[in-house]
């Protein structure tokens, strides 16, 4: 749902309240360590941005500068807090690390940090991130 609402906003805005709240049971999808699950979010995302490539708005400048490495480095966060080492390399074959590396300079510090280190080392990445988050 949020690839269209995305891919259909001419501009977009950032705000600091929260707005949603999860609410994570055993067993839920967003808690389900199967790769499948991550695959098919990257694939419903890539299909995204070939979409917003034709769109001249707001929200695809925006995207195109910051989002899709935002995206990645998010997924590639739960996929190292979720999956085995293993199937976390597995997971990072389906990382475009070009765009990582293009776009990790805009980022806000966080998440350039974690850029950064990924694009370093994808085992190193792996293991801070498992030491400092939890699922």
């Amino acid at each position: 749902f949020i690839t269209e609402v995305i891919e259909a906003a001419d501009k977009i805005s950032r705000i600091s309240n929260d707005l949603y709240i999860y609410l994570l049971r055993q067993g839920s999808l967003i808690r389900n360590p199967k790769i499948e699950k991550y695959k098919v979010g990257i694939d419903g995302f890539l299909r995204m941005a070939e979409r917003l490539e034709k769109k001249d708005s707001e929200a695809a400048k925006v995207f195109f500068s910051i989002g899709k490495a935002r995206y990645m480095i998010a997924t590639l966060r739960k996929g190292a807090v979720q999956l085995p080492l293993k199937k976390f390399k597995v997971l990072t074959e389906s990382i475009d690390r070009e765009t990582i590396k293009l776009q990790v300079k805009n980022l806000p510090l966080k998440l350039k940090v974690s850029g950064y280190i990924y694009l370093v080392s994808k085992t190193l990445f792996y293991y801070i991130i498992r030491s400092l988050f939890k699922d």
